[in-house]
């Protein structure tokens, strides 16, 4: 049926998109949903009704390019857009109760926090090689042959990646 549609049908293909990793498709609907189908204040409209589950929808989609965990691993910028050079957020939520925050630059991140709310095993795909500091101490992690590592977390901590060069 197309990219377009009403806004709660944009921010579906949006999240549709981003979870087969296609940033770019998933960044041309969410252009065509600012541009024809949300309000200045950038609430979705159906038509002329406010559409709120369409603003949801959207913010969902947006996170999905940049941080999905639906398979056991946190995988961080599956479907950057490379129009989304450098960026960041804070407080997203990811399964096994974590929160992300993170800045990327040049395509690549830079800097992560995750903070462990239930001390549970985090799976983390940070797409380039890694240190991870607890208290400004390295700790030991798995480091899988797809790249994703592993690491026994405690609840309330706050862990830092950095990237190594």
């Amino acid at each position: 049926r197309g990219d377009g549609g009403t806004g709660f049908s944009r921010a579906w293909k949006m999240a549709l998109w981003a979870r087969l990793y296609d940033g770019d498709r998933a960044n041309r609907i969410f252009k065509g949903y600012l541009k024809e189908q949300a309000y200045p204040q950038l609430f979705a409209k159906c038509y002329t009704p406010l559409q709120v589950d369409g603003s949801f929808g959207v913010t969902a989609g947006i996170t999905e390019m940049l941080i999905q965990s639906h398979e056991g691993v946190i995988d961080l910028l599956p479907a950057l857009p490379s129009e989304w050079e450098n960026g960041s957020f804070k407080g997203v939520c990811a399964r096994g109760a974590f929160e992300i925050s993170m800045e990327w630059k040049n395509k690549t991140i830079s800097d992560v926090s995750v903070l462990s709310r239930a001390g549970s095993i985090c799976s983390i795909n940070p797409g380039t090689k890694v240190n991870v500091t607890l208290d400004g101490r390295k700790i030991p992690v798995k480091v899988l042959d797809d790249g994703t590592i592993q690491f026994s977390t405690i609840p309330g901590k706050i862990y830092l990646f950095e990237a190594v060069k």
